[in-house]
């Protein structure tokens, strides 16, 4: 799962793209349309990865959810603090980490628990955390880390 080339370049709402050796960087403006951008990328980076189906699948939804949730905690309006997206490939363990200037939250991962049926929203930190069964929250320097492990079947 490594890459040999470096590539840099700005994409829309994705300020910037760094993927080299088994890692992926992503720096995105906090807007809604950006996921679109970065679920592209991910996936690029992923196929480059050699990584597929279903892993492949899972590793873009949950970029997707905490990209999202990221992107909807960050301080409005504009220009504000940019979402990074970083992802890397060691020992059969895909590491996703998402920082943002978002106020952060409380947590504890007992407590991450799906929504009510009928609520719209609510289930991102669920999901991921079902997918990775490793997922973490820090707030650190005005900043929220969220970390999340995902092993890739074999």
């Amino acid at each position: 799962m490594a890459h040999t080339n470096v590539i840099r370049r700005p994409i829309r709402a994705v300020r910037d793209v760094i993927s080299a050796r088994g890692r992926l960087h992503l720096e995105t403006e906090p807007i809604p349309s950006a996921v679109r951008g970065v679920r592209r990328q991910v996936r690029a980076w992923l196929a480059d990865a050699h990584v597929g189906g279903d892993d492949a699948e899972n590793l873009v939804l949950i970029v997707s959810e905490l990209t999202s949730n990221a992107i909807e905690a960050s301080p409005l309006p504009p220009p504000s603090v940019p979402v990074d997206l970083m992802l890397s490939a060691e020992a059969g363990v895909v590491t996703v980490e998402v920082v943002d200037g978002g106020a952060g939250f409380a947590f504890a991962a007992e407590d991450v628990r799906l929504p009510a049926a009928q609520a719209e929203r609510g289930r991102g930190l669920a999901i991921v955390q079902d997918l990775c069964g490793n997922l973490s929250v820090h707030r650190r320097h005005g900043y929220t880390h969220v970390r999340c492990e995902y092993a890739p079947s074999v």
